[in-house]
């Protein structure tokens, strides 16, 4: 007991034991909401649709709010006794300039469908206002969550983004069952209005913040979020060109209809460990800036060791899992996107080793070389895409984003370690990582309709993994 207590003390492990629940509880939520309704109600043509929604709201965010929300985590260490004000400051500019760009986009998309340019069917009228809203929400949400990250505010963090996802299912569910509308926009609709009340609440809760605008504040900010604006774009078309290249395929006919939307629910699955990254990179980040500021590099390699090979069990054990999803589908229709999930989710795991790389440079300030990064490796897609969608199909879609990821990759041990000589991680931790990824997905294949073994295997490493490491982890120590 009293050691549990002292690891409780420790803000990594607290705020990583908050964070992991949430996380857990967030997806099981989310997932019985998914698998239930959203598969059984929404057809596929629908669910993809809502998909390209999502993405679209991505790059409008990224644009519209010069990607402030990114120095948030930075302008704690930078302004440390003066966060309050630097917070606030970000967030008035930022709702100014999120206002500013939806309603450029929504006047703009409006009268390019008027003049019928191009016509979409997931960006009818009522959804473009809902979009635009929804950015400008999103941006504060974005903050506020980023701000209780920084400032080592797990358990709010927790709550929240449990009672948000709680929220966020009901109200859609409500949506499906009381009115008669398309259920793309019944979907919209709800998250929509769920980010607006969190947004209220998190102007309210920051209302009485006493606070004075600087100029530097917005230097900073904006020196340090611009140039990963393209980055961030980039990013996004890494992650999402497949989906509107596989769309177009759709309605031109050459791919299945619905097609583009059973690939979203895989990569809805694959979100899993995505979100799994992102809470642990939320928890390292900080952890990482504070011993990079006491120059504890070998404290970092040893942790990061550990890290690698507690992130890689976590992939592990996802990929053993996850194929009793198919049990909840009624809709065999999806049954499909089980084909796609280990090669997604290796992207993913690319994109964790990246992290190490990306973090250091963060914290050096080195954000210019971002940008190059993240077109290189977006272009790569886009053409891959372009030229092996046709030919193959839907599966090159996964495996070219896969390649953009190892690309990506590629470029910032070339960038971190060599041009810019801030190499601290050795090589061997990320060829032991990749190698513990490659197996996963080789046993997932291997033994897919063996349900008996994969659980076998999976417990049995689970048992081989508590031994060999519950006495090593430096920060249970």
């Amino acid at each position: 007991m009293s050691r549990i207590k002292k690891l409780m003390e420790n803000k990594f492990i607290r705020g990583g034991s908050f964070l992991t629940v949430s996380t857990i509880l967030s997806q099981v939520i989310s997932f019985i909401f998914i698998n239930i309704y959203v598969v059984n109600i929404m057809p596929a043509v629908q669910l993809g649709n809502f998909g390209l929604y999502l993405r679209t709201l991505s790059i409008l965010n990224i644009i519209g709010t010069v990607n402030l929300s990114s120095s948030i985590m930075r302008g704690k260490f930078e302004f440390e006794n003066e966060f309050d004000s630097f917070f606030k400051s970000i967030i008035i500019v930022g709702i100014v300039f999120s206002a500013i760009s939806s309603s450029v986009f929504m006047v703009a998309i409006i009268i390019i469908k008027e003049l019928g340019v191009f016509e979409t069917s997931y960006l009818s009228i009522p959804i473009i206002v809902f979009m635009g809203i929804h950015s400008i929400m999103l941006f504060l949400y974005n903050c506020n969550m980023n701000k209780l990250t920084a400032t080592y505010k797990h358990k709010e963090f927790a709550i929240i983004d449990v009672l948000k996802t709680l929220i966020t299912v009901t109200t859609v569910i409500i949506f499906f069952f009381v009115f008669n509308w398309d259920t793309y926009i019944e979907r919209v609709a709800g998250t929509v209005l769920t980010m607006v009340g969190f947004s209220i609440f998190f102007l309210i809760k920051n209302r009485k913040t006493k606070f004075k605008f600087k100029k530097e504040y917005l230097i900073f900010a904006t020196t340090y979020s611009i140039p990963l604006i393209l980055h961030s774009l980039s990013t996004t078309i890494l992650n999402y060109f497949d989906s509107f290249v596989l769309k177009g395929y759709e309605v031109s006919g050459h791919l299945d209809a619905g097609t583009q939307g059973v690939y979203t629910y895989a990569y809805s699955i694959v979100m899993i460990i995505s979100t799994i990254w992102t809470i642990l990179n939320k928890l390292w980040t900080p952890w990482f800036f504070e011993k990079m500021r006491e120059k504890d590099t070998e404290k970092i390699k040893k942790v990061a060791e550990q890290y690698v090979v507690i992130f890689s069990f976590l992939f592990f054990a996802f990929l053993m899992a996850v194929p009793e999803m198919k049990f909840f589908l009624k809709n065999k229709s999806f049954s499909h996107a089980f084909i796609y999930i280990p090669i997604a989710a290796a992207g993913f795991y690319f994109l964790f080793l990246y992290s190490f790389l990306s973090n250091t440079e963060f914290y050096h300030k080195n954000t210019k070389y971002f940008s190059l990064g993240a077109i290189i490796a977006g272009v790569s897609n886009i053409v891959l895409n372009l030229i092996f969608i046709p030919i193959y199909g839907d599966i090159a879609a996964a495996i070219t984003t896969l390649i953009s990821y190892v690309i990506l990759f590629l470029y910032h041990i070339l960038i971190n370690d060599f041009i810019l000589k801030n190499k601290i991680f050795s090589y061997t931790m990320y060829l032991k990582g990749i190698i513990l990824m490659g197996l996963s997905v080789f046993t997932y294949y291997s033994l897919l309709e063996y349900t008996l073994i994969r659980w076998g295997i999976l417990m049995v490493t689970t048992g081989v993994i508590y031994i060999i490491y519950r006495r090593k982890i430096s920060w249970l120590n």
